[in-house]
C-alpha cells in the first residue's frame, strides 16, 4: 500500500516555486497507471463537445517563433530574436502568460492594500470552494460555478477578492509521484514538478476531473469558518504576510507566487478566450477603478501601481534567469566591435523619450516598434509574405527603415 501524504490544500508559501527550467528528475517513476475509459476524469461529461486543456497544451500563436526583432542598441544595430505569442494555450509562451497574469493580479491585490487602514484591513486569504463531486459536469456549470464560489466567499465575509477556476485534481497516483520521486524536496509545487516530467498524455493519467475555485481577497474582522453544513466544502487555505508598502518586495512576490502557482494548472475548453480570473466586490473591474467618479467607487493609488508593477516585472525576469540575477547595467550588443548598451524593443518608446539618439538610430528604434506594435504584412509592400527566416525579417526590417527615412 502506497502512503500518499498529507493532500489537503496546504500553504502556497511552500508549493509557489514555479521557474522556467528545473532540475533533473531525482529517480526515475514507475510505470503510469492506465486511463479509465468509463468515468470523468478527463472530461467534463459523456458526449461534452469541447476537449479540456491546461494552459500550455494547445496550439502555438500563429506568429509565435518567428524571427523579430527584440532590441537595439545606442548605435542602431538591431538585436534578433523569436516572436512570443504571449498565448495562454502556446506550449512556448503559456509560461509568459501566467507570468504577466500573475503580475496584474498580484498589482491588483497590493494596490488595493495601499488604500487599506494598516490593520486587518490589509490582511489578504487565501481560500476555496469546492463543490460536492459530480455535480458539475458541463461547461456551462463549470462557468456557473464561478457565481456560486462568489455567493460562498461573501457569506463567508469576503469582501473585495478574485477567483481563479481549476477543473482537476491531482489522482493518488499523481500525489505518489510527487512524493516518492523527489518533488516533495525540491523548489517547485506538484503541478509544476509533475508539467516538467511527463508530457500531455501522462499528465492526463494523473489528474481527475474536480472542478473547484480559489479565492484570494480581503476579508472581514471576523471572516467565517466552513460548515459541515455547507453544500459545498468551503477551506481555509492560508493568510499572506504582512504588507509594508510599495517598497515591500517580500510581499508582491509573496502574492505574485501564489498567483503564478494557480495560473499553472487552471483549465478551459480548449479554444476558449475565456477569463479564468475574475474579480469581485471591492476588487470588481467597476469599483476599483483609475478614475473614481462616484461614491462607492475605490481610486487606484496608480503611482503604488505603477511601482508594484517595476518590482514584480523584475522580480519574474530574475527568476526566469533561473535564480542568476539580472545585471545591473544593459546587455552590450552582439556586433563584431560594438559594446554598446542594448535597448529592449519593449523600452524604446522611453528610451526615445528621454533620449535623444541621432537620428539614423532614431530611426532603426522607430521601425522595430513598428514590427512589434503591428503585423509585419502589413506593413510591407503588397506581393511581402512575413518572413520566415533571419535574412528575410532583416530584409523586412530594412523595408520599414527605408520607409521611415522617406518620410
Amino acid at each position: 500500500m502506497v502512503e500518499i501524504l498529507d493532500q489537503t490544500e496546504g500553504s502556497l508559501s511552500v508549493d509557489a516555486g514555479f521557474r522556467v527550467d528545473g532540475p533533473p528528475l531525482i529517480e526515475e517513476v514507475g510505470d503510469l497507471p492506465e486511463a479509465h475509459s468509463n468515468d470523468q476524469r478527463f472530461t467534463p461529461a459523456h458526449g461534452a463537445h469541447d476537449t479540456w486543456e491546461l494552459p500550455g497544451f494547445g496550439d502555438h500563436g500563429s506568429r509565435c517563433g518567428e524571427p523579430a526583432p527584440v532590441g537595439v542598441c545606442e548605435n542602431g544595430h538591431t538585436e534578433w530574436g523569436e516572436h512570443k505569442c504571449g498565448n495562454r494555450a502556446c506550449p512556448e509562451c503559456w509560461s509568459m502568460w501566467a507570468r504577466d497574469a500573475a503580475i496584474r493580479a498580484a498589482t491588483r491585490i497590493q494596490s488595493f492594500r495601499d488604500t487599506q487602514p494598516d490593520d486587518w484591513h490589509r490582511q489578504v486569504i487565501h481560500a476555496s470552494v469546492n463543490p460536492p463531486k459530480g455535480s458539475i459536469t458541463t461547461e456551462e456549470e463549470y462557468w456557473e460555478g464561478y457565481a456560486e464560489a462568489v455567493e460562498i466567499a461573501e457569506e463567508k465575509g469576503f469582501r473585495g477578492f478574485s477567483v481563479v477556476g481549476h477543473p482537476w485534481r491531482l489522482t493518488d497516483e499523481g500525489e505518489r509521484h510527487y512524493y516518492q520521486n523527489g518533488g516533495v524536496e525540491s523548489d517547485y509545487g506538484k503541478w509544476i514538478w509533475l508539467r516538467k516530467r511527463f508530457d500531455e498524455d501522462e499528465l492526463n493519467r494523473l489528474r481527475e476531473w474536480s472542478p473547484h475555485y480559489h479565492i484570494i481577497g480581503f476579508g472581514t474582522e471576523d471572516m467565517e469558518a466552513g460548515s459541515a453544513d455547507d453544500e459545498s466544502l468551503y477551506k481555509f487555505i492560508d493568510s499572506f504576510g504582512r504588507y509594508d508598502g510599495k517598497e515591500d518586495r517580500e510581499s508582491h512576490q509573496e502574492v505574485f507566487r501564489s498567483f503564478r502557482y494557480l495560473f499553472s494548472h487552471t483549465g478551459y475548453p480548449s479554444g476558449s478566450t475565456k477569463q479564468v480570473t475574475r474579480w469581485y466586490g471591492d476588487l470588481a473591474n467597476s469599483v476599483f477603478v483609475d478614475d473614481a467618479t462616484e461614491e462607492w467607487q475605490i481610486q487606484k493609488p496608480l503611482d503604488v501601481e505603477k511601482r508594484v508593477t517595476e518590482i514584480l516585472k523584475e522580480y519574474a525576469s530574475d527568476e526566469d534567469r533561473d535564480g542568476e540575477g539580472v545585471d545591473d547595467e544593459r546587455e552590450q550588443c552582439s556586433c563584431e566591435g560594438c559594446n554598446a548598451a542594448v535597448i529592449p524593443v519593449e523600452e524604446i518608446d522611453a528610451y526615445l523619450r528621454e533620449y535623444d539618439p541621432p537620428d539614423d538610430v532614431a530611426t532603426v528604434m522607430q521601425a522595430v516598434m513598428d514590427w512589434r506594435h503591428s503585423d509585419v504584412r502589413q506593413l510591407l509592400p503588397p506581393g511581402i509574405g512575413r518572413p520566415e527566416t533571419l535574412e528575410e525579417a532583416k530584409e523586412a526590417l530594412s523595408i520599414l527603415v527605408e520607409d521611415r527615412e522617406r518620410y
